[in-house]
């Protein structure tokens, strides 16, 4: 496939002048069938623009409000760009592009005042500038044979040049390093016309060429409407779906909202519970505050009151309950240590009234004096052998 340029040529029809002096005119500027391109080797090479590329929507819109030039414009590629649009531009197209059986046909405005003398002294030839991909792929059309197609057209600018040799309708296809050499004669039939094979539904019929232009283009509109009704029916499952996704999304609020008072019992439940337990480890002193202490504040405050080198800033939920849960353990352990030894020291009062202060060795020690003091008397006194071997144990240590 090669992108080209390539020129159309036609004529302009009647013209009409406005009050302020510009010509106004509709032109035919491109039509379907078959050109003729000159090869650098001096060869021919038959060009199908086929109806279907020359009345494509997107390649017609190509052709809207582009500018008129008068000649083609002398530039490296032949073409107009912004930074050479306004040292060439004479006119413009219009908008109404319409076709005319094999005809193109659209609006035409001529405003350089050169250009209009040019016109006025019969210079009635126009030619589009445009470019297009050439597939490689013969044929025939309309009982003629040609070479390649042309696809992808897209206009850039039409152009004023002298009236064509073959007259109004007649149109000559250059490319780019070929507008001055001599003009050819564009293909015609001079039998009678052929008629064209078309298909309908797996059947084929003979048709004229005009009437398989029509059958194409009514295809294309029932293939565009059939598009539509299939966005359209897109578009209404994308709706249902949406309005199906807002029912459940609705559906699921409405299950939390009725799960909303167990939450909030919940919540009240675990904030009393943490607090209990606050009150628990914390000194009575710092009490104070607790009902407006967050939760992890409160945390952080019970954790410190156990590991006062404890680092919190910035840990995570998970480190600080484990944390917590640990200052809890450790605080009971602490509160049951202690507990114990008050207990041991309650059991370890004598009923001879030796107090909890003459425990450990001193204590020992004065009940093994006590012991050999009174080791004549019998077990019916009051002191039993057990005892008496206890205390002399005791005290054996102790001298040791």
């Amino acid at each position: 496939m090669q992108h080209v340029v390539r020129f159309d040529r036609s004529s302009i029809r009647k013209t009409t002048k406005t009050k302020e002096g510009f010509i106004k005119t509709d032109a035919v500027v491109t039509r379907t069938g078959i050109f003729i391109y000159h090869n650098e080797d001096g060869t021919v090479r038959r060009e199908l623009r086929d109806h279907r590329e020359v009345f494509n929507v997107d390649s017609l819109d190509t052709m809207k409000m582009i500018p008129l030039t008068n000649e083609h414009p002398q530039t490296e590629t032949k073409l107009l760009n912004p930074e050479n649009v306004k040292q060439f531009q004479v006119g413009f197209t219009g908008e109404n592009v319409r076709a005319d059986r094999e005809n193109v046909l659209i609006p035409v405005s001529v405003t350089d005042a050169q250009a209009i003398a040019a016109v006025e002294q019969g210079k009635r030839g126009l030619s589009l500038g445009y470019e297009c991909d050439l597939v490689d792929e013969g044929g025939e059309y309309d009982g003629i044979r040609f070479d390649c197609k042309q696809t992808n057209i897209r206009y850039n600018h039409l152009a004023i040049v002298g009236s064509p040799r073959a007259g109004e309708n007649a149109r000559i296809n250059l490319d780019s390093a070929d507008i001055d050499s001599k003009e050819v004669e564009p293909i015609t039939k001079t039998k009678e016309r052929q008629m064209v094979k078309v298909r309908i539904d797996g059947i084929e019929y003979d048709a004229a060429p005009e009437v398989v232009n029509a059958l194409t283009k009514e295809t294309a509109r029932a293939d565009a409407a059939e598009a539509t009704v299939k966005t359209t029916k897109a578009d209404a499952d994308k709706a249902a779906a949406d309005r199906d996704s807002q029912k459940a999304r609705a559906d699921s609020l409405e299950a939390e909202k009725a799960k909303l008072p167990e939450q909030i019992t919940a919540a009240v439940k675990s904030r009393i519970d943490l607090e209990r337990k606050a009150t628990i480890v914390l000194d009575e002193k710092d009490h104070v505050g607790i009902a407006t202490t967050s939760d992890d504040d409160l945390k952080k405050k019970v954790i410190l009151a156990v590991f006062t080198d404890a680092k919190l800033d910035g840990v995570s939920a998970d480190y600080l309950n484990a944390r917590f849960d640990s200052a809890l353990e450790m605080s009971d352990k602490v509160k049951r240590d202690a507990a114990m030894a008050d207990q041991r020291v309650k059991s370890a009062s004598h009923a001879d009234g030796t107090g909890a202060n003459e425990q450990g060795v001193e204590g020992a020690e004065k009940r093994y004096q006590s012991g050999v003091k009174d080791a004549w008397k019998t077990k019916t006194d009051g002191y039993s052998d057990s005892k008496t071997k206890e205390d002399k144990e005791v005290g054996s240590k102790s001298r040791k």
